[in-house]
C-alpha cells in the first residue's frame, strides 16, 4: 500500500499554535470557535490512524521525516507504514490530547474530552510498556511481531514534550542528547543518531541533518522537563551554527550538516519557513531564557549568558511590549543587573522573576526606565 499523507509535524502544530496563541493572547472567543475543529481532527486520527492496540502509525512522508531508514525490509522507506506503530506519530498524539484537555478547561468544556483523557492515560501506559528499551534507555517504533526497531530518531523526543517519560527513566533518556557518539555532534541536534550505519555525516535529508523544528521539539521539551541547562547548551550551539552558516553563504537553510558548518548536502537556501525558528523562538526562549506566563502576568527568565543582551519590543500580550536588558556578567554566579520596563500596555505592573546559577529575584517592572 502506497498512502502519501499529511506531515505529522503539520498534524500538531495547528493545535500546539492555538494552544500557544491563547497563552498568548487569552482570545477565548477564538478558541472556542476552533476547538470543535481541532477536537474533530483528533477524533478522525483516532478512527482512521490507529492499531487495535490503539498506537499510532505513519510513513515516511507522513512523519515528515521522508528517508529515515525506520521501516523494515520490504517496506517502502517513504510510503508505507511497514505495519508498525510510530513512536513520534503515537507521541505527538499524546501530547495533542493532553494541549485539547488544557484548551476544554479553559472553555468549560471537560465533558467533550473525557474519551481523549482516557486515551491520553491509555498510550501513556502504552508507550512506557510496550515502547521504551530498557537495556538502551531509549524509546523506539514498535514492529510488526512486537519487537522494537533499532532506529534511534529524534522523533522519540516527542516523549518530553507529552511529558510521559517517568521520572526514574529522564536522565537515562536525556543522555543520549549529551553523548557525542549519538546525539551530540558538532551541530546539535542530528536527526538520526550518529551510532546508526545509516549516519549520513554531511546530513543527507534525514540521515543526520539538523533541523530547526526538531530542534524546537526538542527545546521546547527539555524546558517542559526543567532541562534548562541542558536546553541552552544545545540551542546556543545550534543558533552559533546557524548563524556562521548564514554569515557564509547569506540566508538560511532548510537543514544544517551535523559535523561540519555547512548546509544539510540535501535541502533548499532561502528558507526561512521553519528556520526561522532559529534566531526568533530558540532564541528568545532558550538562548536568552525568557519565557512568559501571560495569564499569570509573569515573565521568567532564566540567565545563562554572560554577554549583554536583552530585547526591545518584546510582546507580552495583545497589547504590551516591554523592554529587556541584562549587563556583561564575569562569572554565572554573578548576580545580573536588569535594566527592564514596560514600554506600552498594562497598566498593573508585570512581575519579572530572574534566575542565575545560584540566585533568584523578583522585579515589578511598570512604565518607563528602571
Amino acid at each position: 500500500m502506497q498512502q502519501r499523507d499529511s506531515c505529522n509535524h503539520c498534524r500538531i502544530l495547528p493545535t500546539w499554535a492555538e494552544w500557544e496563541y491563547y497563552c498568548q493572547f487569552e482570545d477565548r472567543e477564538r478558541l472556542g470557535r476552533v476547538f470543535p475543529v481541532l477536537l474533530a481532527y483528533t477524533q478522525w486520527l483516532r478512527s482512521n490512524r490507529t492499531w487495535p492496540d490503539g498506537s499510532y502509525w505513519s510513513s515516511g512522508w507522513g512523519c515528515g521525516m521522508d528517508n529515515q531508514p525506520r521501516l523494515p525490509a520490504g517496506y517502502h522507506v517513504c510510503f508505507e507504514h511497514g505495519h508498525m506503530s510510530w513512536i513520534d506519530t503515537t507521541l505527538q498524539q499524546i501530547f495533542a490530547n493532553k494541549l485539547l484537555i488544557r484548551m476544554a478547561t479553559a472553555l468549560g468544556r471537560e465533558e467533550a474530552v473525557m474519551e481523549i483523557c482516557s486515551e491520553t492515560e491509555h498510550l501513556s501506559e502504552l508507550v512506557n510498556r510496550r515502547m521504551w528499551d530498557e537495556h538502551s534507555a531509549f524509546y523506539f517504533d514498535r514492529v510488526r511481531d512486537g519487537s522494537l526497531s533499532r532506529t534511534k530518531t529524534i522523533g522519540a523526543y516527542w516523549a518530553l514534550l507529552a511529558e510521559i517519560v517517568p521520572q526514574e527513566r529522564l536522565g537515562r533518556f536525556i543522555q543520549h542528547l549529551r553523548n557525542p557518539a549519538e546525539f551530540s555532534r558538532p551541530h546539535r541536534v542530528p536527526t538520526l543518531s550518529a551510532d546508526d550505519p545509516a549516519y549520513d555525516s554531511k546530513g543527507g535529508y534525514w540521515l543526520g541533518s539538523v533541523w530547526a523544528p526538531t530542534n524546537y521539539m526538542v527545546l521546547r521539551g527539555l524546558i517542559a522537563t526543567g532541562q534548562y541547562d541542558l536546553g541552552h547548551e544545545i540551542a546556543l550551539n545550534h543558533l552559533e551554527q546557524v548563524v556562521r552558516v548564514f554569515e557564509a553563504t547569506g540566508t538560511l537553510w532548510e537543514n544544517y550538516a551535523p559535523e561540519s558548518t555547512h548546509p544539510g548536502q540535501v535541502g533548499r537556501g532561502d528558507f526561512v519557513g521553519w528556520t526561522g525558528l532559529s534566531p526568533i523562538a530558540i532564541l528568545f526562549e532558550s538562548v536568552f531564557g525568557l519565557l512568559p506566563n501571560v495569564g499569570g502576568n509573569e515573565l521568567m527568565w532564566k540567565i545563562r549568558l554572560l554577554e549583554e543582551h536583552g530585547v526591545d519590543h518584546y510582546p507580552f500580550g495583545p497589547e504590551t511590549t516591554l523592554t529587556l536588558r541584562c549587563s556583561r556578567r564575569r562569572s554565572p554566579t554573578e548576580e545580573p543587573v536588569i535594566n527592564a520596563a514596560i514600554e506600552v500596555g498594562m497598566v498593573r505592573p508585570v512581575t519579572l522573576v530572574v534566575e542565575w546559577n545560584g540566585g533568584k529575584k523578583t522585579i515589578q517592572l511598570r512604565g518607563g526606565a528602571l
